[in-house]
């Protein structure tokens, strides 16, 4: 519950701290883009499974970005991710010299790690708010959405971390204008 009301407090500050305000006819809004992620696993107790059953919207989102259908957006700058960008993302190639005991031979050791969905456990949204002072109403529009998965550290197994994988705009109007 904490982590709910931090986030909370977060998203509050940066609608009172960075709004843009219009004041067209005496008529007070403003527009706020704000990102935020909902974690899945305090909601179900097999969140694994559920997220990626069949027919979920984040397999069918993420089915539709593997096989090309949506643009994957990269997190930090929203460019399009190639086909390729998105293999380096979910394949982890390590490469490693060990030299034999005995003969002294050196070996280079290449060791390929599957990208395991299940790591996928929360979803973060993209969302433009809109403030009306006319009809005093917040209008909320989803524009985009991405998977979080969580960070392992490879020698030790433990959490360190999420990560956003991607953006998915779901909202093609906005692509469109």
């Amino acid at each position: 519950m904490k982590h709910l009301n931090l986030t909370a407090t977060a998203m509050l500050a940066v609608l009172i701290v960075g709004c843009s305000c219009k004041d067209d006819d005496d008529v007070f809004t403003w527009e706020k883009e704000v990102s935020y992620a909902a974690s899945m696993t305090q909601f179900l107790p097999d969140t694994a499974n559920y997220l990626w059953a069949e027919g979920t919207f984040l397999r069918v989102i993420w089915d539709k970005v593997m096989a090309g259908e949506l643009a994957a957006l990269s997190p930090a700058d929203e460019h399009i991710l190639s086909k390729e960008d998105l293999e380096r993302m979910l394949v982890r190639v390590d490469t490693f010299n060990t030299v034999h005991p005995e003969t002294m031979a050196d070996t280079t050791v290449i060791v390929r790690s599957e990208f395991d969905p299940t790591s996928i456990t929360d979803v973060a949204f993209k969302e433009r708010l809109s403030y009306n002072a006319a009809t005093n109403t917040i209008d909320k529009k989803v524009l985009a959405l991405a998977p979080v998965r969580e960070v392992i550290d490879q020698s030790t197994g433990r959490h360190v971390g999420q990560t956003l994988m991607f953006w998915v705009n779901v909202n093609q109007e906005e692509e469109d204008d």
